[in-house]
């Protein structure tokens, strides 16, 4: 049987996949949080809770897609040249990735639930019928959430 990757009509690269090549796909989650802030202290911190999470999966045998970690280090890169990825960017990644994810996981981080991004995901895996799950943070966690308000400092050490 031939499948075409990407799910987007005939485009797929030119390519066939032969799906008995594979003899077991693992479920792919798509993981959301919450990333946006003034506070790249608060960034940074969210961005070490999903790669926590992600480990999590990662070690049940789920394949893990992360916005907020796939694309952390760009979007520092991008904050220091004073420009940022856009609206458009975000929202063609993420129906991209979830059209590719099995189930889609929300990290409640604090903010979660005011979190535009978060819930253009939730929306969108509710419109392609997709399970959706809620997860708190990490066992072993305690590292404290910085205050918003304090200082900004680079991305870059």
């Amino acid at each position: 049987m031939t499948i075409w990757p990407g799910g987007y009509g005939q485009s797929g690269y030119g390519k066939s996949i032969e799906t008995n090549r594979f003899k077991r796909v693992l479920p792919m989650i798509y993981l959301s949080a919450p990333y946006t802030s003034t506070s790249e202290l608060l960034r940074e911190w969210r961005v070490r809770r999903c790669v926590m999470v992600m480990a999590e999966l990662m070690a049940t045998n789920k394949l893990v897609i992360c916005p907020v970690v796939m694309n952390h280090e760009a979007v520092c890169t991008l904050f220091a040249r004073a420009t940022d990825p856009g609206r458009v960017y975000w929202q063609s990644l993420e129906e991209r990735l979830a059209t590719a994810c099995d189930e889609l996981v929300v990290l409640r981080l604090p903010g979660w639930d005011q979190s535009r991004g978060v819930r253009r995901e939730i929306a969108l895996f509710t419109e392609l019928g997709r399970h959706i799950r809620f997860v708190k943070r990490v066992a072993g966690d305690d590292e404290e959430m910085p205050d918003e308000g304090r200082a900004n400092r680079s991305c870059r050490k």
